[in-house]
């Protein structure tokens, strides 16, 4: 997590703490990179852009919602596609260098202090690497199912 995302919430949130998470380690994140492709049924090897191409070819576009709207419920969108995630999801920020874990309610609950449209385009996944959320800068999302 960036660290100017944690000082803009306490900034704005007097007297509550940011949501725990967990940044991975860099060999998590490879680790994990590698589960990803492989679950893509791609090499372990393969560059991380290959990965997103990969899950951005399969991704279904959920038109009728939008990450950047007010309205927006993580909880509620994951349901309504018949998506059960587990109780915690991961993060991926960049090109699978950067990840973090993190409770799904906690990142629901504060989608709008994690999620900046405009610089972010993120990937949201659990361990069961069944489903993957696109978001993209402007809020788009789109859905991969594996």
């Amino acid at each position: 997590m960036e660290p100017f995302k944690i000082e803009h919430f306490v900034r704005e949130n007097p007297g509550k703490s940011f949501p725990g998470f967990k940044t991975l380690e860099a060999a998590d994140c490879a680790k994990l990179k590698a589960v990803v492709a492989q679950a893509l049924g791609l090499p372990a090897e393969i560059e991380a852009l290959q990965i997103l191409d990969a899950l951005r070819q399969n991704a279904i576009p959920i038109a009728e919602m939008n990450a950047a709207s007010k309205e927006f419920s993580l909880v509620e969108v994951l349901r309504s596609l018949g998506i059960r995630p587990n109780r915690d999801v991961f993060i991926n920020w960049k090109r699978f260098d950067c990840i973090d874990r993190i409770a799904l309610e906690d990142l629901s609950r504060y989608f709008d202090d994690i999620f900046y449209p405009g610089p972010d385009d993120i990937e949201l996944f659990d361990e069961t690497l069944k489903w993957f959320m696109l978001v993209d800068h402007e809020g788009a999302i789109s859905i991969t199912e594996l």
